[in-house]
């Protein structure tokens, strides 16, 4: 069981592996430096275990641990239960079996462990990687959606339709370095530009800016998207980029987000 549940880190291993990242660079090398730390303490966890728990449990064992057999012999005398007495006498006489047990046992864990350890490390360079990696300029595809389809269709194949006011969301997350907005394009459901915004914005760090598509403004569609681009002079933690979808009438309140992907 302890086996089946292992086997799952790997697998978070390898989706981590095959998910897209941003643009920048310092991926492979972090990812060097993770693997070669995990083998470094894996190895030590293995030295450890073989040459120096072993021996401790070998002294253990050798001590034989007489008081504990000596109140078990007591116990015993009590209840007038000679079966064991008997058995406390064969563990004094054969330590050597009990050794056996414990070293086996010991390398089972030991091996059980360093896996665990291996494994463990392993993926939280994988998502360490993730969350640091900088980069100089991105150009990210951000999905917004203009109205959404619902409900039933009619008699023309025409499902009802909830119209929705969009932001767009640009958020600068490096709080040491500004970038800069050069570009921000609305893009209708065939691909069509519709508005275009090439007046640069320098966002400070930490700062934020925002576009925003009113209720009424339905030329979007359903496949509508932003196009951003952005850039900074030093490798920086690239910006959240995303869009909120709001309707609101009465007491009915529909938000959802969409975040944006990089393209380039």
């Amino acid at each position: 069981m302890l086996a089946q549940d292992l086997a799952i880190v790997p697998l978070l291993l390898v989706v981590s592996l095959l998910t897209e990242r941003g643009a920048g660079g310092g991926g492979s090398s972090a990812w060097v430096w993770a693997s070669l730390r995990a083998v470094v303490v894996v190895a030590a966890i293995v030295v450890v275990g073989r040459f120096v728990l072993t021996r401790i449990l070998a002294l253990a064992t050798r001590q034989q641990n007489e008081p504990v057999f000596r109140e078990r012999r007591r116990h015993s005398r009590r209840r007038g239960a000679y079966g064991t007495s008997a058995a406390s006498q064969v563990c004094v006489r054969k330590p050597k079996g009990a050794q056996m047990r414990l070293r086996k046992n010991g390398d089972s864990r030991l091996g059980i462990c360093s896996i665990a350890v291996l494994l463990t490390l392993m993926t939280g360079a994988a998502v360490a990687e993730e969350r640091q990696a900088l980069s100089r300029g991105q150009t990210v595809y951000v999905p917004v959606y203009s109205h959404i389809w619902y409900g039933n269709v009619d008699s023309r194949l025409k499902a009802s339709k909830l119209l929705l006011s969009s932001m767009l969301s640009i958020r600068n997350v490096d709080p040491d370095h500004s970038i800069v907005v050069n570009m921000v394009r609305y893009h209708d459901t065939d691909g069509k530009l519709l508005k275009e915004d090439s007046l640069a914005r320098t966002l400070a760090p930490l700062a934020s800016t925002d576009v925003f598509v009113e209720f009424k403004d339905d030329t979007g569609g359903a496949g509508a998207k932003f196009i951003v681009v952005w850039q900074a002079d030093v490798p920086v933690n690239p910006p959240i980029i995303e869009s909120v979808n709001t309707h609101f009438q009465g007491t009915q309140l529909t938000v959802f987000l969409s975040r944006g992907r990089p393209i380039k």
